[in-house]
């Protein structure tokens, strides 16, 4: 299988902000500065960092780790990944590190089978879609999509997302449920503690990777 590396092309942190800068600009959103600063936090890393531009259309045949311990990130000091159109990734989308992660900027519409999402910023600019669960984890990081979002579960914990389209699936978070009532026990560092409020993201990342389920029969 091909590395992430070959599938696209390893440029500096400018060029791949001028390149964002011309997705944006494409799209002739209302108000368009929202997306263009993703452009200048890019550029943050210089000098000395670089980012992985995608030609429109990509498709990633396996998972894409977007977190610094993979080999591709960190051998080439990539601190953003910026895709120039449509990008699908037949696996999943995984961010296991709550505390951060290369950007993802996705020019077009990003399909996938299961995000699992912790620190990193991702951000598309159509439609997002998933097979399976979305989940986003931890203060630390966002995740901001221009079009609709389609996933049969989206799991919040804690975690910004902004969505401009409507939202296909079912939404679980603290805004929208008592988590301890909907999700199972053993997401949580006591189970048996009914006070213990917040999930362990590590825990519900284990289960939904095993293929175990994250929601309480019947809930």
């Amino acid at each position: 299988m091909a590395s992430l590396i070959e599938l696209g092309q390893i440029v500096s942190l400018a060029e791949a902000a001028a390149a964002f800068e011309r997705c944006v600009a494409a799209r002739e959103f209302f108000d368009p500065e929202p997306l263009r600063i993703w452009a200048d936090r890019i550029r943050v890393d210089e000098p000395g960092g670089t980012a992985l531009m995608l030609p429109a259309g990509t498709v990633i045949p396996g998972d894409l780790e977007l977190d610094y311990g993979n080999d591709d990130i960190e051998a080439h000091r990539i601190g953003s990944i910026v895709a120039l159109g449509d990008l699908t990734v037949d696996g999943r989308l995984l961010n296991l590190d709550a505390d951060g992660g290369p950007f993802l900027l996705v020019g077009g519409t990003l399909k996938t089978k299961e995000i699992l999402k912790g620190g990193a910023a991702v951000v598309v600019l159509g439609g997002l879609s998933a097979e399976g669960t979305i989940f986003c984890d931890y203060c630390h990081g966002s995740m901001q999509v221009c079009g609709d979002v389609s996933a049969p579960l989206l799991l919040l914990n804690d975690h910004e997302i902004a969505v401009t389209g409507a939202i296909h699936g079912r939404t679980v978070s603290n805004e929208t449920c008592e988590l301890r009532d909907v999700l199972v026990p053993e997401v949580f560092f006591d189970p048996d503690d009914d006070e213990d409020e917040w999930p362990e993201g590590g825990l519900i990342a284990e289960r939904l990777l095993a293929g175990l389920p994250v929601i309480r029969d019947g809930c």
